[in-house]
């Protein structure tokens, strides 16, 4: 608006007059000079700025303007009587501006708080130029103030607001980007300071065992840690009460608050404002934050320091909880060193997270696992993880990846890793379990081993031993065989009366030592699948029908009390097998029917079509059968049903034996049994190739 004036006042003014001050027109121009006073005057009032005029020495005589807004007196106004409408703290800015341009005879602009006709104060901005005449001389001055509250309360707004976002921000980084938990704390209680220009910050954390709130941060005007506020009883002070009510106290004025006791030294420093908040974390208290300030606390700054202490509080409750989860990892990893077994925990993408003293050991590894690796894929390259014939394992096999993606629970199995650092391949014996949460799902995958590097030896030890027992007493069972055999036909063919008794007592010493060829043969295999070593198959083509006939035939002289009951769809099969292993199979299947089928009964033998390139035979009984319970577990090493267990004599290596077998043939073997009514085993074998 200013400048509006000033270019109505220089289009009457001579040529030669300065684009900044204004000589005094002659006669001529007074009747424009009027009308443009007149037209300026209507749009002041329009725009409810307020004009103001002084004579040259910057003294009011009359401004009408003025005296509407602040209630003045013309007389109130006269002179420098305007000044007394200023703010306090203006008045001294302002006067010295003003005289200092009436001095320099230079326009002038300041900002200053004018109190209105009802008391409050609102910002304007002036703005006044001098008025020369001819000579050069000042004749008057006038000027413009402009009602800019609301843009500097707006203003004054955006900038609280800013400070509160970068305070915010100080304290997040604070909380989240140091070392210790107080140095966070005291670089929280800095921001504090820095942003809301507070006298003094500080931030006590609850000693949870003693009831004692313990300062471990203090910044601005007192930076000590020690002294009686070092630590403060729930419910001792201000701060103390604060803790014990839950419940922020706000005053903007501390001299006359009852809870300050050292109203004296709240004087002296000057201190007006204190605000003091719980730092809390649902219902549990873990501190409190104080501030003075030496001026009053707008709601803006109160809004902003009720989310800063809310942020500390859940920064302190953070720090906690890690320290916590720190102490406990720690005591887990002492629990685990002491174990004798290698354990290894993976989280949810199986990512090798811990390994105790024994892992680290046999793994040649750190106790950290060295960087973890990424997936157990990764640590298996890195071990050179390998099944125990040397072939690796597949993306899948791995024993955490069946528990973390599969959920399956991994019982003994052998492995090999090579040992970090030397090279050296180690066997293992490794189990591995899913890791849930309360909710069932699962979030990582432990893994237990051992090295069994001296068990492999004393199996082989034993492999040798078995072997040379094993070979020592087939030679004489093959001619107690050979013998029997012999003197069996021989006495078939005499005319002598008792000549049927002594051939059904050979045929009983000749199915004995057959069952104990077979026993040596299968003390040899089990042999090898403890110490999971594949057989070496003797694979031929034979057949099959021939081989259940005779075996079923050495079984029904063993029994008196079952019948049992051979079904074949052809006269004969051909199945590529190792003759001896399927024999073997065969007599456990049947002679397992008979033991537990107590009470006699028909044991049935049933041989189906082969289609192209598979044979399923079915062996069943009318026997005890197997609790449902104990199906999932029935083919495990030295696992018998719990019905059996202390009735009927076993070792629970028989069926481990079957499985060995035909699964070392390519082959498949199932069971079904429904308790007290009778089980069915199903073997699946391949056809010889049609030549």
């Amino acid at each position: 608006m200013l400048e509006w004036m000033e270019r109505e006042l220089l289009a009457t003014a001579p040529a030669a007059a300065s684009d900044r001050h204004w000589q005094s027109p002659d006669a001529s121009l007074q009747e424009r000079l009027g009308r443009s006073e007149e037209r300026y005057r209507a749009l002041v009032a329009a725009t409810a700025q307020i004009v103001w005029s002084t004579d040259a020495e910057g003294l009011v005589d009359d401004m009408p303007d003025w005296c509407a807004l602040t209630g003045q007196s013309p007389e109130e106004v006269r002179g420098a009587g305007w000044v007394d409408a200023v703010h306090p703290e203006d008045r001294l800015r302002a006067a010295t501006a003003w005289a200092a341009a009436v001095y320099a005879r230079i326009p002038v602009s300041f900002d200053y708080r004018v109190r209105g006709r009802d008391g409050l104060y609102r910002w304007y901005a002036a703005r006044g130029v001098p008025l020369l005449g001819a000579d050069g001389k000042v004749l008057e001055w006038v000027g413009m103030s402009t009602d800019v509250d609301d843009i500097k309360r707006a203003d004054a707004e955006l900038q609280e607001r800013v400070r509160q976002a970068e305070l915010g921000a100080a304290v997040g980084a604070a909380l989240t980007g140091t070392a210790s938990l107080q140095e966070g704390l005291q670089r929280c209680a800095q921001a504090v300071v820095g942003a809301l220009e507070a006298a003094f910050a500080r931030i006590w954390i609850l000693n949870e065992a003693e009831q004692i709130l313990e300062l471990q941060a203090s910044a601005g005007l007192y930076t000590h840690l020690d002294g009686p506020h070092g630590r403060v009883a729930v419910g001792a002070f201000k701060i103390g009460r604060i803790a014990e009510l839950r419940t922020p106290h706000l005053t903007n004025a501390v001299i006359d608050d009852p809870h300050v006791g050292d109203k004296a030294w709240a004087k002296r420093e000057g201190m007006v404002a204190f605000a003091g908040y719980p730092l809390l974390v649902g219902d549990r208290l873990v501190g409190v934050l104080g501030m003075f300030a030496r001026h009053p606390l707008t709601a803006a700054t109160i809004a902003a320091l009720g989310s800063v202490a809310s942020t500390i509080g859940l920064g302190i409750a953070r720090a906690w909880s890690a320290a916590e989860v720190a102490a406990e990892r720690d005591r887990l990893r002492q629990v685990l060193d002491v174990l004798p077994e290698g354990v290894v925990l993976a989280d949810a993408q199986t990512r090798l997270l811990l390994a105790n003293a024994v892992a680290a050991e046999i793994l040649g590894a750190g106790a950290d696992i060295g960087p973890p690796a990424r997936n157990e894929r990764e640590a298996t390259a890195r071990y050179h993880t390998r099944h125990t014939d040397g072939t690796p394992l597949g993306p899948r096999e791995g024993l955490l990846h069946r528990s973390v993606f599969g959920g399956e629970v991994v019982r003994a199995e052998q492995l090999l890793v090579r040992r970090g650092g030397t090279g050296e391949d180690v066997p293992l014996l490794a189990s591995s379990a899913p890791l849930r949460d309360d909710a069932g799902t699962i979030t990582g995958g432990v893994m237990v081993f051992q090295d069994i590097s001296a068990l492999k030896d004393l199996e082989q030890q034993k492999d040798v031993f078995v072997a040379a027992v094993s070979h020592d007493l087939k030679n004489p069972l093959t001619s107690i065989l050979s013998t029997s055999q012999l003197l069996a036909r021989r006495i078939g063919r005499l005319d002598m009366p008792e000549a049927a008794r002594f051939v059904t007592a050979l045929d009983t010493i000749t199915l004995t030592a057959w069952r104990m060829s077979a026993q040596l043969g299968e003390l040899v295999d089990v042999n090898r699948l403890q110490m999971a070593r594949s057989l070496d198959l003797d694979l031929r083509s034979i057949d099959l029908v021939a081989l259940i006939d005779m075996v079923a035939q050495q079984y029904r002289l063993a029994t008196d009390g079952h019948t049992l009951a051979v079904q074949t769809a052809l006269p004969a099969v051909s199945c590529l097998c190792d003759a001896a292993r399927i024999e073997r199979v065969l007599a456990n299947l049947i002679s397992n029917a008979i033991k537990y089928s107590p009470e006699g009964g028909t044991i049935g033998i049933r041989l189906d079509p082969p289609d192209r390139a598979w044979v399923d035979l079915h062996v069943s009984d009318q026997g005890v059968g197997i609790p449902e319970e104990d199906l999932p577990r029935i083919f495990e090493r030295f696992y018998r049903a719990s019905n059996v267990v202390g009735r009927i004599a076993g070792t629970g290596l028989g069926l481990a034996g079957v499985r060995q077998i035909v699964e070392q043939h390519g082959g498949t073997v199932t069971l079904s049994s429904v308790r007290s009514e009778g089980t069915t085993v199903t073997i699946r074998l391949p056809v010889a190739p049609q030549q």
